[in-house]
């Protein structure tokens, strides 16, 4: 709770003697100033920052991993309906440049392809309507796709992106990184990694304060999230267990507010000589 003191130092006399319920004021004039006093008050307590109470980001559930052969679309799906107001994510990856869109309410944060390896794309719907159990992501072309779907509570519902970045990786490497900033610390950050190991299949494990979102053993497509990273910069190096080039994303997203409260405390008089 917040609390804020208002000396009558800074009051003008005819407010101090209104707020005093003094009577030399005509009666219309005290309430007049009363209702001044009222709005300054709650005016100040707004302006100089009310504590709030930040909800919790919790992972509510991720959906089936979803793998497929050339194709025009790609439909990940969730194992229980969505919860209105909740944020959705999609990581989607695809073999060659091909051009992804959503429907309608959904956004991409972050996208890179890589030569030899294919794209890696972020997609979030913010402040979700419900009930959605799968969504379909359209391909320019006929192409190979991966794709998951997850659900978080506790996020922004108005505007929940904050950061986003891209890491093309053209040297082959066990332990691609990728970073993005985060202006908070009550944020989630989502990561998603592509190899180029194709078919031969990798297993992935994420870097340290990181967790699993896709499987730990795929193709060649990996996903993490980290809910609470310190404010700055938000970064993960991802190990695999055979080398590749890689296109990777990450994007980082707003805590939600879940309320606050107001309080205001009056000043004792000081005693003569304190």
């Amino acid at each position: 709770m917040s609390h804020l003191d208002i000396p009558p130092a800074i009051l003008s006399k005819e407010w101090r003697l209104a707020a005093a319920g003094a009577g030399a004021l005509p009666g219309s004039r005290q309430q007049a100033i009363r209702r001044h006093i009222a709005a300054a008050t709650v005016f100040a307590l707004l302006s100089i920052g009310v504590a709030s109470a930040s909800a919790a980001i919790a992972k509510v559930q991720a959906g089936t991993y979803l793998s497929q052969a050339a194709s025009t679309s790609i439909t990940p799906t969730l194992s229980a309906a969505s919860t209105a107001g909740n944020l959705l994510v999609g990581i989607v990856t695809t073999g060659a440049n091909t051009t992804v869109t959503a429907p309608a309410g959904w956004v991409k944060a972050a996208g890179i392809y890589t030569s030899g390896v294919g794209s890696t794309q972020i997609w979030y719907y913010p402040n979700n309507a419900g009930a959605i159990t799968s969504v379909k992501f359209s391909l320019s072309a006929s192409d190979t796709a991966v794709a998951q779907l997850s659900e978080w509570s506790g996020v922004d519902k108005v505007s929940p992106l904050d950061g986003s970045g891209t890491a093309t990786v053209t040297t082959s490497t066990k332990t691609p990184a990728v970073s993005a900033t985060a202006a908070d610390a009550n944020e989630l950050a989502i990561t998603g990694f592509r190899a180029s190991t194709g078919g031969s299949g990798n297993t992935f494990t994420p870097g340290s304060g990181w967790t699993n979102l896709m499987p730990a053993h795929t193709v060649s497509v990996t996903g993490d999230y980290e809910i609470g990273p310190a404010a700055g910069t938000v970064s993960e190096t991802e190990t695999a267990a055979t080398t590749a080039t890689w296109s990777a994303a990450i994007a980082t997203f707003f805590g939600g507010c879940g309320g606050g409260s107001l309080g205001l405390t009056r000043r004792r008089p000081r005693r003569s000589g304190a």
